[in-house]
């Protein structure tokens, strides 16, 4: 079975129990199953069913992380202003639970939203406590991303010096990290910023290795579907064999 195939055949199980708790663990699996493959909607849909369950048990640990996908689906679909009340409302709960990854993802994500509203001076505290918060966990992956954000942050101001800077520095994390998406988005930032400042050769140099680590994400995704579909081919060429 597909990891969505086992995620429905527990929500199934759970809704005949009505387990509320693990019914709500189960849409936010289903909706980060669509949320990787892109089906933002669909994830939103689930998600804002999480939310519903939470938000009744008053679970405050589990709203941290709903509330932080709804706003990352609201942004992937251009509904900016609702994902900045979403993330704000999981910044307030991580902050009550004193939950510093949750604080650190919703710093970020609430300084990404500034960044696209030309609100750079703003963006740039969110990013720095963002950096502080993960400094202190060592987490790299999202050291790795807050870099990355504020490189990017800086390409848009035209501080190219500064954005080589941050994303050297977030692809050094990513490499800690061997997370090949956070490796991608460093050597695109690098590339844009050597591009605009003009220097040719280097920004052909992180050019090739951004392609090289989408190419490889690409054979990875690519992998997976063949995978999916044919486990799914097994599983159906099973459901009629029984039924014969």
């Amino acid at each position: 079975l597909t990891a969505l195939d086992f995620y429905q055949k527990s929500l199934k199980i759970r809704l005949a129990l009505n387990e509320k708790s693990g019914i709500a663990v189960s849409y936010n699996n289903i909706g980060l199953i669509f949320s990787n493959q892109k089906e933002h909607d669909k994830a939103l849909d689930y998600y804002k069913k999480a939310e519903k369950i939470l938000e009744e048990l008053n679970d405050k640990n589990m709203l941290i992380s709903t509330y932080g996908n709804i706003g990352i689906s609201l942004m992937k679909l251009k509904r900016n202003e609702e994902a900045m009340i979403y993330f704000q409302k999981s910044l307030k709960e991580a902050e009550e639970k004193k939950n510093k990854p949750g604080i650190a993802s919703a710093y970020n994500s609430i300084g990404t939203i500034l960044t696209d509203k030309k609100e750079y001076e703003k963006a740039e505290e969110y990013f720095k406590k963002a950096i502080e918060v993960n400094t202190f966990l060592g987490n790299f992956k999202s050291l790795a991303s807050s870099y990355y954000n504020f490189g990017n942050l800086e390409i848009n101001r035209g501080n190219y010096l500064k954005a080589k800077e941050y994303c050297t520095t977030g692809l050094e994390h990513a490499k800690k990290a061997k997370v090949l998406a956070e490796k991608m988005n460093n050597c695109e930032c690098l590339y844009l910023a050597e591009k605009k400042a003009g220097n040719f050769n280097e920004a052909l140099d992180y050019y090739e290795l951004f392609s090289s680590y989408r190419d490889s994400i690409a054979s990875e995704d690519r992998r997976k579907e063949i995978t999916r579909k044919e486990v799914r081919f097994e599983y159906e060429k099973k459901r009629t064999s029984d039924s014969i």
